[in-house]
């Protein structure tokens, strides 16, 4: 069949027609169209609400990372915190200039008046995990951060050291999240 034997109402308009257009079907496509867009319409709504709800989550977790990281900063026991919301960080102000949040990775080097595997060990909501980035509370002590085909000196410049722990915070509530970090610091506390 050639496209002038077509019925009528499956004519693409003359415009079209001139151009070539109608030889591919594309008098039928705004209709087609107009189908898979209906049918499409709950997956963009399933899509939408998932965006949405990705976003509540990270931001909470940003939000409870601020809050652990500036507590954590004022605990003798804690040397150092490595977190870009603090503005004692070293590169707090372009974090800040490029970031909405600032994350939920902390990073926390123990004093040596506390024990890293013992803190690690005690923590309840928490766990201890090779990798980071969950929904869930994770800690990983400085032993599987370690890079093991680093000589010392590299391992220096890496700047993972036994004490050095990273906590990946999830969206349990913040208070718990402080109280387990409380109860662990104390533990961990080695009698002189």
């Amino acid at each position: 069949r050639t496209t002038d034997d077509r019925p009528r109402h499956h004519r693409a308009p003359r415009s079209a027609r001139r151009r070539g257009l109608d030889r591919v079907g594309c008098g039928a496509l705004p209709q087609s169209l107009r189908t898979d867009n209906r049918r499409l319409a709950g997956a963009r709504a399933h899509f939408s609400v998932a965006t949405t709800l990705e976003a509540v989550v990270a931001q909470q977790q940003a939000s409870s990372a601020q809050a652990i990281a500036e507590w954590l900063s004022q605990q003798a026991p804690v040397a150092r915190v490595h977190f870009p919301g603090l503005s004692s960080h070293p590169r707090h102000a372009i974090a800040a200039g490029q970031m909405q949040d600032f994350g939920s990775i902390i990073t926390i080097e123990l004093a040596d008046q506390a024990d890293p595997v013992r803190f690690c060990e005690t923590l309840k909501y928490f766990a201890i995990s090779a990798s980071l980035g969950s929904t869930e509370s994770l800690v990983q002590p400085g032993q599987l951060m370690k890079p093991r085909d680093l000589n010392e000196e590299e391992r220096g410049w890496a700047c993972v050291t036994d004490p050095t722990i990273r906590l990946s915070v999830g969206v349990e509530d913040v208070n718990d999240l402080l109280g387990d970090l409380q109860q662990a610091l104390a533990a961990a506390a080695i009698s002189g």
